[in-house]
């Protein structure tokens, strides 16, 4: 179990979560927008009763948010905006991986994403997963400001990193799975 958790990008309300179940957990969120950051330290202090560390920082940019005691933590970082990251690159995204597996060995990284669905699975979902998974799809191309990738895809991009694969566990809405992987 780890000791301090780190979300990329703070709009999904985990941190929440996860110290109800945990409360003695650190957490600290990573944003680009200070309103984001505002919006999920009021939140967290409502519903968590304490309060966390908000950095409003670039996650490519770890010399403005990865403090120097995290490395001998024990830790997870997660996401439900990988596939927004991946928009500068997937090289780009698998040297900040290899740099986070030097800065952070042990720790975890979990990407909760929607794998994009294969022709050949049409028949497998529902209507509802269908048209919401090649909505995402067409609306990141057009937007450009991500890709969603499909379930192999996801894999490659960090084992290539030469992170590892704990574990893909099913979230068991609209498709979307945690993929959790060690630095």
């Amino acid at each position: 179990q780890p000791d301090v958790v780190v979300e990329l990008g703070v709009t999904s309300g985990l941190l929440e979560l996860a110290v109800q179940s945990f409360p003695e957990l650190d957490v600290i969120g990573l944003d680009r927008d200070q309103g984001a950051l505002d919006v999920a330290a009021g939140r967290f202090l409502r519903e968590a009763g304490r309060d966390g560390t908000w950095l409003k920082a670039d996650i490519f940019t770890p010399e403005a948010w990865l403090q120097p005691d995290l490395g001998g933590r024990k830790g997870l970082i997660f996401s439900v905006h990988f596939h927004e990251f991946i928009a500068r690159g997937l090289e780009h995204t698998q040297n900040w991986l290899r740099e986070m597996r030097q800065r952070l060995p042990g720790w975890c990284v979990v990407a909760i994403e929607q794998p994009r669905l294969r022709p050949s699975e049409r028949s497998e979902v529902s209507d509802a997963q269908w048209l919401y998974n090649h909505s995402n799809v067409l609306i990141h191309h057009l937007i450009g400001n991500g890709r969603i990738l499909s379930d192999p895809d996801w894999r490659k991009l960090f084992t290539e990193a030469g992170c590892e694969l704990e574990e893909i566990h099913p979230i068991e809405f609209l498709g979307y799975n945690a993929y959790i992987f060690r630095f």
